[in-house]
């Protein structure tokens, strides 16, 4: 044999020994969904995992079997026990590296352990820094085998694409575990984690009610300390007035022959300091699209002064919400952190930041009709 015959031989053997470690898919248990929670001084871990038949059903058309959603649980004193028992009996391999989504419980939430959780998902294994998060005093189980509408795998909920449901609907923006991590290490934010419910009232398959699950309100934490819950009701202002929304649907009624529904699209918030004060202006500005009233003597004015006034009193109203649990919704103290940093050093949390005023500018206001000749406004090409 020839010494060229001999060096090939030898590159092959070497190439193909390294093929040996390669997993094939199937080999591996694939995480999509996590919970952690702890109670009774003892960490709860619930994963949820990729069905391989769920993928071939959105690639080839969808099958007429539902199917099932595979979960599998495990507790102990750390999470790397907890997981250990589930590592023990799944039979495969658990792969972390589709995690998707990490729901925290109310118990890990309101706890110091939220730290070594932390510690332990971003340092012990290949956890993507960018899984949405949330929180919830739900049952993990009952929030991972939810539906979606027509029998669609989880992974195209809500919760797993926030930035879907987002453009028709937008509620509290949705975090990712990098932002979770970064935002509560600095002193200065104030940390909103959306929470999750279930809801029965709205999708039924046959008559029967469907669980589905949807965002009902936010974990608020400031400076590494939990500060309490909001609802949506209570976030109103600051899901209408935050640059993350899109769209926002909001019904004025004085009675019932005086009822506007309007659309308020793309809002953009700036917090102005007021010169020698602690206190902030927060100027809004957003379009809106009238979509229906029952009052036809309303003019575009007067809606447009109803809008205005609606959702100031909407943005003081989640302003004061969050300063009863001492934490400030709308940042005004980290941005005197980082744009006035003197008279923050000489403040230091000794007195809280206040808010001045709030203007909202609602320009411009569109009828229906109006809204849709606009053709080169990028919210004309929209599907809905």
């Amino acid at each position: 044999m020839s010494w060229r015959k001999i060096w090939i031989l030898t590159i092959m053997l070497i190439l193909l020994s390294g093929c040996g470690k390669v997993k094939e898919i199937h080999n591996q248990a694939y995480a999509v969904g996590m919970g952690i929670d702890y109670v009774d001084n003892e960490y709860h871990v619930v994963i949820q995992f990729l069905d391989f038949s769920n993928v071939a059903k959105t690639d080839q058309g969808k099958s007429s079997d539902q199917v099932p959603v595979w979960i599998t649980k495990g507790k102990g004193k750390t999470i790397e026990t907890a997981l250990s028992g589930i590592y023990q009996t799944i039979q495969m391999r658990v792969n972390f590296e589709q995690l998707n989504l990490i729901i925290f419980g109310e118990g890990m939430i309101t706890s110091k352990q939220l730290y070594e959780a932390f510690e332990s998902l971003t340092s012990n294994f290949t956890v993507r820094l960018t899984a949405w998060t949330y929180g919830t005093q739900e049952k993990f189980d009952d929030i991972f085998t939810s539906s979606v509408i027509f029998d669609y795998p989880f992974s195209y909920s809500r919760l797993n694409q926030p930035n879907e449901g987002n453009q028709q609907s937008s509620t509290i923006p949705a975090i990712t575990l990098r932002d979770f991590v970064w935002r509560l290490n600095e002193k200065t934010m104030t940390t909103i984690v959306p929470s999750v419910s279930l809801n029965e009232q709205h999708i039924f398959k046959e008559s029967k009610p469907i669980k589905a699950a949807v965002i009902n309100g936010a974990y608020i934490l400031n400076d590494k300390t939990y500060k309490g819950w909001l609802s949506t009701s209570d976030l109103r202002g600051f899901i209408w007035a935050n640059d993350e929304s899109i769209r926002s649907i909001t019904t004025i009624e004085e009675d019932k022959d005086h009822l506007i529904e309007v659309e308020l699209i793309e809002p953009e918030i700036k917090l102005k300091k007021k010169k020698d004060a602690l206190s902030y202006n927060i100027n809004v500005n957003l379009r809106a699209m009238m979509r229906e009233s029952l009052d036809s003597d309303m003019t575009q004015e007067k809606v447009k002064k109803k809008v205005e006034a609606r959702v100031k009193e909407e943005v003081k109203k989640a302003f004061n919400a969050g300063k009863e649990l001492g934490a400030d919704i709308f940042q005004l103290e980290d941005n005197l952190y980082r744009y006035h940093y003197k008279e923050w050093l000489n403040n230091k949390h000794e007195k809280p930041i206040e808010l001045a005023n709030v203007k909202v500018n609602v320009v411009p206001l569109y009828s229906i009709e109006k809204f849709k000749s606009k053709k080169q406004d990028a919210n004309t090409k929209r599907e809905n």
